[in-house]
């Protein structure tokens, strides 16, 4: 009697399949982080742009700060706050070493003050085909410097990728939290208050009155309303499973409540006027 091949040895393509499925998600969810590293790779090596683009948002907090929420848009900062034009982003995303994981760039769109360029088509590593999205914004400068992560792809690659301050992109999500009301934001913050080290929430007053200071509200606005206002929205839908993809079991709104009430305490009550505002950096932003 013949005997039996023995089975394959795994590959990273088999590897990811399984991860994903351990995990309980879609490969697509679970390799999309991932591929998000590499189109920021691909950006950063631009050369007028490199140096000058770091990266923020929910597909940094995976890779980052080890957040169990995935995503699918990958957000960029100009660090001076100076526009990015479009035609680097294509030329970023259509090298040769880009062509290998991008099948479709996309169409840039200018906004007022971003580029954005949704349905990015991908090659996953597991085979398939999926969509990513990608927005560089220069609405301010940065304020804090920049840091700098290591991914390690499932091709044993290893990315050096510049983002922002943990402090500053903690900022930016009470902004975007107070703005959409979304659980997505809500959950962040959650992961922010866990991952913020007690001497970084010193800097978090400062940093968010600067952030607010561009943003939808204006002096008119009581910003603690705003906030709670923006509180009763995520929790409204956040047991929605079509809000956020996980890794793991979302936490109770019950958890998730408190550690939103700290950020809060961090919120002005008002939008700085401009002299205020210019004070107020003068005295805390590192020059």
């Amino acid at each position: 009697m013949p005997k039996s091949k023995p089975p394959a040895p795994p590959n990273f393509r088999t590897t990811i399949l399984q991860a994903a499925l351990d995990l309980e998600v879609e490969s697509d969810d679970y390799e999309r982080a991932f591929i998000l590293a590499q189109i920021a790779g691909f950006v950063s090596k631009h050369p007028r742009m490199s140096g000058r683009v770091a990266y923020k948002g929910g597909a940094v907090m995976h890779l980052a700060d080890q957040s169990p929420r995935l995503s699918r848009d990958l957000d960029g900062a100009e660090s001076a706050g100076h526009e990015v034009n479009a035609d680097w982003v294509l030329e970023a995303l259509t090298t040769k070493e880009a062509r290998r994981v991008i099948v479709s760039p996309g169409r840039p769109v200018r906004g007022d003050k971003n580029i954005a360029i949704n349905y990015i088509e991908c090659r996953t590593f597991s085979g398939g085909k999926t969509t990513v999205n990608l927005t560089i914004h220069w609405k301010e400068r940065l304020y804090l410097p920049l840091e700098t992560i290591q991914v390690d792809l499932p091709t044993k690659e290893t990315l050096t990728l510049a983002v922002l301050d943990r402090r500053e992109r903690a900022a930016e999500k009470v902004r975007a939290f107070m703005e959409r009301g979304l659980p997505r934001d809500a959950y962040d913050l959650y992961h922010y208050n866990w991952r913020l080290e007690r001497k970084q929430w010193d800097d978090l007053g400062w940093l968010i009155s600067a952030k607010l200071s561009k943003s939808v509200f204006t002096e008119d606005h009581n910003l603690h309303d705003e906030f709670r206002r923006a509180m009763k929205k995520a929790s409204s839908r956040w047991t929605d499973p079509n809000e956020m993809v996980m890794i793991k079991d979302r936490v109770s709104w019950v958890l998730v409540e408190p550690a939103l009430e700290k950020f809060l305490k961090c919120v002005p009550q008002r939008v700085l006027g401009k002299e205020a505002l210019r004070g107020l950096l003068d005295k805390r932003a590192p020059r």
